[in-house]
């Protein structure tokens, strides 16, 4: 966790913390609270940007060839003229009384490494991602298959954001990186 809080960027709607419900949400968070409080507030965050009108569902504790994904982004939308859904984003959380723990980040990015190989794109040209979300910090990763086949860690930073971003600080970012993955799957 970085040592110090990063500035309050501006944000406006569609941002998920224009939400007064989702402001509440992140701003009750505690350290007592257990995983599932996390997984709630990013199933509200993806909703937001994977709306359901356009053919998006977010699917919590679906089971991968890696175990289960806490949630899963899944296409089923007006470009898929195939009837099938299409698997592109997963997300691993954590409990905000982890967000110190190197050891509970790492162990995301491990979930991550193990799920997102049996995700079921449109197919192997199109590109799925990974978010580890620990309480209110987040890091965004793109999954690189090539450096995978040649044991390398095919987690790369999404789009360059490197570190971890505040989902209530830097929620106009965050925005951004799920607009572009929303954008970039297909």
């Amino acid at each position: 966790m970085p040592p110090q809080l990063p500035q309050q960027e501006d944000y406006h709607p569609p941002n998920y913390y224009y939400s007064k419900g989702m402001r509440k949400a992140i701003g009750k968070l505690t350290a007592a609270d257990y995983e599932a409080v996390v997984s709630g507030i990013w199933n509200g965050i993806l909703s937001s940007v994977f709306d359901i009108e356009d053919g998006y569902l977010v699917r919590p504790e679906q089971a991968t060839q890696g175990g289960f994904a806490d949630l899963l982004v899944i296409d089923n939308g007006p470009g898929n003229v195939e009837d099938r859904e299409y698997h592109f984003l997963v997300v691993q959380c954590k409990r905000m009384a982890k967000e110190g723990s190197g050891a509970t980040w790492e162990e995301a990015r491990n979930q991550l490494r193990d799920y997102l190989p049996s995700l079921k794109p449109r197919n192997r040209q199109h590109r799925v991602y990974g978010v580890v979300a620990i309480g209110r910090w987040v890091e965004a990763f793109e999954f690189d298959h090539i450096a995978a086949a040649n044991n390398q860690d095919p987690l790369v930073p999404a789009f360059g954001y490197t570190g971890k971003l505040h989902i209530a600080r830097q929620c106009t970012t965050i925005g951004h990186v799920l607009t572009k993955i929303r954008q970039r799957h297909t």
